[in-house]
């Protein structure tokens, strides 16, 4: 017997200004019978309440009621503090949107990126080893709409050029990264903003990656088995392991966020080699290279803050097979982030002292994956299988682009 799966509408609540849409109805108009809402208080996300909508229509008192119950005095104290969102700094921010024969994608993307509040803004797209000049074209239009908009090609073929070829275009004092399967709110960038201030030795902020459609299994498996996609509570990370951090702190870097969503100072990038060019999608080892630099910046003395305020809407996988391929890519950039830690000299004894938790971080992480299937009602066959060779394949995958990478580079980003 197939498992029981119910197809839900994911979206959010504004508790300041509750509006709702009438209808709940998937791609293809059928109605949808159960949401989830991001519950906000003036901007700041405060967590997810579910709620049945019969016949596709949600009860708006009934959901202002059950969001009021599960966070009203966290909303009070949002609205208390409601000034983090006024437009008061005078830094420009740049933003770097990479992407790879996805003119469409990216377009989407950049729509959202032209709605941002905040005012001082560059929006780069690098096109990153084009097979056309669809993304070309498609940026010229927006360029011609709002002169914020660049295009630059990099055709040097992965994720890690790409945002190195950004970071190196950028004009402002902080560079915010992003992908071109996101929508990013309008209060994106000051909800950065927010997380810088959150104290002076703060130099990247990660933030929340919402579900952007929870309608198929593919996309709730993804939502349960990340936890960026639901964690409100923001929080500071430095090389100094505080309470509640993991026992690989700082190498579980998973923990600090993800690369869909992050910004940093651009001058502790430069000073940091950039990305590693052997991590990163495009690369034999397809991830890793946000990991990657979350550790080299937070071992460096500085401070990473995950600010939820930082909000954008995640276009997860939509069909099994694209699942499993983002699954094992998954497995094979932790494995081969962690291979270049376990050689370089100045991480290797510290690293080595933490395997046995990070054999038992990688095994929770496989029944977290069980656990996400089970949630979805996905037919999770081969997926955890997948994403465990992902993993084995890793080391080799690392040494096999650090062989063909140049060795100044490898240097320069050496932990």
């Amino acid at each position: 017997m197939e498992p029981s799966f119910t197809p839900m509408w994911s979206g959010q609540l504004e508790l300041t200004a509750p509006s709702l849409p009438s209808q709940l109805a998937d791609s293809d108009g059928r109605p949808l019978t159960r949401a989830q809402l991001l519950v906000r208080a003036a901007g700041t996300p405060l967590g997810f309440v579910q709620l049945d909508a019969p016949d596709g229509r949600i009860d708006p008192d009934r959901a202002i009621d059950l969001a009021e119950a599960s966070f009203g005095a966290d909303a009070a104290r949002a609205i208390a503090d409601c000034a983090w969102n006024e437009n008061t700094t005078s830094e420009l921010v740049s933003i770097v949107l990479c992407t790879h024969d996805r003119a469409a994608g990216a377009g989407r993307t950049l729509e959202s990126l032209l709605a941002l509040r905040y005012p001082l803004l560059e929006i780069i797209v690098v096109d990153n080893s084009p097979p056309d000049e669809a993304t070309r074209t498609l940026v010229e239009q927006f360029a011609q709409r709002d002169r914020r908009v660049r295009y630059v090609r990099e055709d040097r073929k992965g994720l890690s050029c790409a945002r190195n070829r950004g970071l190196r275009e950028a004009s402002g004092e902080f560079i915010a990264f992003t992908d071109d399967d996101v929508r990013v709110d309008p209060l994106w960038v000051d909800g950065l903003m927010r997380g810088f201030a959150r104290q002076p030795e703060v130099a990247c902020v990660t933030g929340l990656v919402a579900s952007a459609s929870l309608g198929r299994r593919a996309e709730q498996y993804f939502d349960r088995r990340v936890w960026w996609s639901s964690s409100c509570q923001p929080r500071l990370f430095s090389a100094q392991r505080r309470v509640g951090d993991s026992p690989l702190h700082p190498y579980a870097a998973g923990i600090f966020g993800t690369g869909a969503n992050f910004a940093a100072s651009v001058s502790v990038l430069k000073l940091l080699g950039g990305f590693d060019e052997c991590l990163g999608a495009g690369s034999p080892t397809q991830g890793g290279e946000d990991l990657d630099i979350f550790v080299r910046l937070v071992s460096a003395g500085h401070t990473l803050s995950y600010e939820p305020s930082a909000l954008v809407w995640h276009e997860h996988r939509v069909d099994d097979e694209s699942l499993r391929r983002q699954m094992y890519a998954y497995g094979l950039g932790l494995t081969a982030y962690v291979t270049k830690y376990l050689l370089a000299r100045r991480s290797r004894g510290a690293l080595a002292r933490r395997i046995p938790s990070g054999v038992a971080h990688a095994l929770a992480l496989l029944r977290r994956s069980r656990r996400a299937g089970s949630d979805s009602s996905l037919d999770q066959t081969g997926i955890t299988a997948v994403e465990l060779r992902g993993m084995l394949a890793g080391p080799l995958a690392y040494l096999l682009a650090r062989r063909r990478a140049d060795r100044d580079h490898v240097r320069s980003v050496a932990p």
